[in-house]
């Protein structure tokens, strides 16, 4: 009798053990972080060969999706991520993963393009595989230029001249530049553009001395930019400038050999003698997006957005350093030439990255 009692006392904790675990067992799942399948993506060519419709596919657990782009034919790509692709953030879709979802670019130029999504929840995030599509430039209709004529422009005034990728929205094309006026003659003026246009490395490595002369962001802007920037008549508006590269005179780091270029950076020397109101101002979209720097503490400029970080064409502290912009204006001491830099605010990690703003000689009348 007492070991049927003392059979039975057993089965009811035990019974009792397994209510209770089927009754915690759901709060467990509950609580678990979601697993996040790999995302996997789909090319169509549109327009004539010239877009492409990406259609990111049904991802289990996803949240959103990050998507990006690089191009095999972008001259500056290989210097920069990814094994030597560049990666472009190219939409931020933030809408869950039960559905496909899909993300249109059109008037592409032709070349080869690699696109990979990227799918999220809370901190977790899964990279799918990327995939590669060929555009072909097809036939566009041709679109005449209009007349150029800066004569009545003044010093001060904002001119628009040129087109870049600057909403962050590549579905409606590339948006005019915005260029101020610094100087004008009789026959050129100097401009600089009003915004940060782009987020790149003044070079591709800290390695060894390096100067503008040498520098793959002065090959990216001369090569890459001047030639999808602008049209046949823009470029023939454009002078070539005798640029002088002085010294660091706070450091005594040389400058290096004057160049000739089409579009080029600031100086020190040319920083030192501009207005803060022009001087200071802040990133387009789509800088923003490719990572360019300013202080969260910025304030606004006149522009009505908060300063950031740009290059200068001058050297920095060191012979693998170049002169920068900074909230406060011309910092002669610069950083580290290949971006990405740490530096530590409010005991918070922020990777610095400087931007690029061009500047340019133009006819005040069309030859």
């Amino acid at each position: 009798m007492k070991l049927l009692k003392k059979a039975l006392a057993m089965l009811l904790v035990v019974f009792s053990v397994i209510g209770l675990m089927s009754v915690l067992k759901p709060d467990v799942e509950a609580g678990a972080a979601s697993k996040i399948g790999k995302p996997t993506i789909k090319i169509k060519k549109i327009n004539s060969k010239t877009g492409v419709k990406i259609t990111i596919n049904k991802t289990k657990g996803a949240a959103g999706f990050y998507l990006y782009m690089s191009s095999a034919d972008n001259e500056y790509s290989k210097y920069l991520f990814n094994n030597g692709k560049v990666d472009r953030l190219i939409a931020h879709i933030e809408q869950d993963g039960s559905k496909a979802r899909t993300y249109t670019i059109k008037g592409l130029p032709k070349g080869t393009y690699k696109f990979k999504a990227i799918a999220y929840n809370g901190d977790d995030f899964i990279e799918g595989a990327a995939k590669s599509v060929t555009v072909k430039a097809g036939k566009k209709k041709a679109v005449k230029d209009k007349s150029y004529d800066f004569s009545k422009v003044s010093v001060g005034d904002t001119i628009k001249f040129g087109t870049y990728e600057q909403d962050d929205n590549m579905k409606n094309g590339k948006e005019a530049i915005e260029w101020i006026v610094l100087s004008k003659g009789e026959k050129q003026m100097m401009v600089i553009s009003k915004y940060v246009l782009d987020c790149l490395p003044y070079h591709t490595t800290a390695e060894g001395d390096i100067t503008w002369e040498d520098c793959s962001l002065r090959k990216w802007l001369n090569d890459s930019f001047y030639s999808t920037a602008f049209t046949k008549t823009e470029k023939s508006l454009i002078n070539t400038a005798k640029v002088k590269n002085s010294d660091n005179f706070d450091y005594e780091i040389p400058g290096g050999n004057d160049t000739k270029d089409k579009v080029f950076l600031l100086s020190i020397d040319e920083g030192l003698n501009i207005s803060t109101d022009i001087l200071l101002t802040g990133p387009t979209a789509y800088a923003e997006v490719q990572g360019v720097y300013h202080h969260y503490e910025t304030e606004e400029t006149a522009f009505g957005v908060p300063a950031c970080f740009y290059y200068l064409r001058s050297p920095g502290y060191a012979s693998n350093d170049a002169a920068v912009i900074d909230e406060w204006g011309v910092n002669t001491c610069g950083d580290i030439v290949t971006n990405g830099d740490s530096t530590t605010v409010a005991g918070a990690i922020f990777y610095i990255n400087f931007g690029v703003r061009p500047v340019m000689y133009i006819n005040i009348e069309e030859k």
